[in-house]
């Protein structure tokens, strides 16, 4: 798994190399303008908003991104992608339907994310890490997308990040996220994105269910988030 800083080549291509915390400080990002800040779709229409969302094909094999649950949005039937993978990008959507559902959308630039492992059981894999409460943290579409920072060495080797399910008998709904540094130095505490696909937790059937997620601090202290989780269909 890799930094933040060679996950994002297109971002590093536009701002000259940065972190999280240096992209939300610059001109490209505004909270306000992030598509989970708002509280209705007019709010996203003709303005450049940043956003997570899920690339995928429909039923005529056009590209469409899934914004949340709800919403779909239409970057045209020859965007160069093809496959189902959570993406980070900066979008212009416009008001204009794309049929009966979705909005056509422009895309300033879009950058998929690296995906974690989910496990049902593991050994190991217990270096701290710590999860922000931005935006970019957060349960949509059966996807658990994951803002982190953590240690990583000036010549980071590989970290690998996981959800173990299925810990307590009693909640299904109940994850740990695990990282392992894989050996690696301390010298730079750095930020990153990660997703994992837990649409293979028990089915919803159509309702939002409380999700907690735990973790280890890079303090050494448990930690844990609720969330609400809806299966994908």
């Amino acid at each position: 798994m890799k930094r933040l800083l060679n996950t994002f080549p297109i971002i590093l291509a536009l701002l000259g190399g940065c972190t999280v915390a240096d992209y939300e400080n610059s001109d490209m990002y505004n909270p306000e303008e992030s598509a989970y800040s708002s509280d209705s779709d007019a709010a996203l229409f003709n303005r450049e908003v940043s956003a997570i969302f899920t690339i995928k094909q429909d039923a005529a094999d056009v590209t469409f991104f899934q914004l949340d649950e709800d919403t779909r949005l239409y970057p045209g039937d020859r965007y160069p992608f093809y496959g189902q993978v959570r993406a980070m990008g900066s979008l212009r959507i416009s008001a204009v339907k794309y049929g009966d559902y979705g909005y056509v959308t422009s895309v300033l630039w879009a950058e998929a994310l690296d995906m974690g492992q989910v496990v049902t059981s593991l050994s190991g894999a217990a270096d701290g890490i710590d999860i922000s409460t931005s935006w970019m943290t957060s349960v949509e579409d059966g996807y658990l997308t994951v803002h982190y920072s953590c240690w990583w060495g000036n010549d980071p080797k590989h970290h690998d990040f996981y959800i173990v399910t299925g810990q307590d008998p009693s909640d299904p709904y109940a994850i740990e996220l695990r990282h392992s540094s894989g050996g690696d130095a301390q010298d730079v505490y750095d930020e990153g994105l990660v997703y994992f696909d837990i649409n293979g937790l028990p089915d919803t059937a159509g309702a939002e269910k409380e999700l907690t997620l735990s973790w280890t601090g890079t303090n050494g202290e448990k930690q844990t988030r609720k969330f609400g989780f809806r299966t994908r269909k």
